[in-house]
């Protein structure tokens, strides 16, 4: 799957080390907004070698820009993911998870909320050695 998307978004591996990093298959949105979180993801996305990748350069903006909301940047990240098929979404709690591959294949990212959570598809848990939430 990464190579698939390499070309759209070189910095799709970085992407989901966050997934690998908390040992989950399933996160809430809410637990990447936290300041030194979005932070930490962002620096390791801003990468001169990553300049062609849209979420890379989000990521950069987000880090020069002292004061700015982190939403915008981890809202981009998780509509990538999930365009890529990396991840399902529950955009709702009475909605059940959708996916690029079944169900709409691009989410506009304002709809990604602090409520939304974020599934990591099953073909990568063993890849990434993770456990469900």
């Amino acid at each position: 799957m990464i190579q698939e998307w390499k070309s759209a978004f070189p910095a799709l591996e970085k992407m989901l080390n966050i997934f690998a990093q908390n040992k989950k298959s399933i996160l809430r949105f809410s637990d990447l907004m936290a300041d030194d979180v979005a932070a930490a993801i962002a620096l390791d996305l801003c990468d001169p070698k990553l300049k062609n990748d849209p979420v890379a350069a989000e990521s950069q903006v987000y880090i020069n820009s002292k004061g700015a909301s982190q939403l915008p940047f981890l809202q981009l990240l998780i509509a990538t993911l999930y365009r890529s098929g990396a991840v399902g979404l529950k955009l709702d709690t009475s909605e059940p998870y959708i996916y690029a591959h079944l169900n709409q294949p691009l989410v506009s990212p304002h709809l990604i909320r602090d409520s939304t959570k974020i599934r990591l598809h099953p073909m990568l848990h063993a890849a990434y050695h993770l456990h469900e939430a």
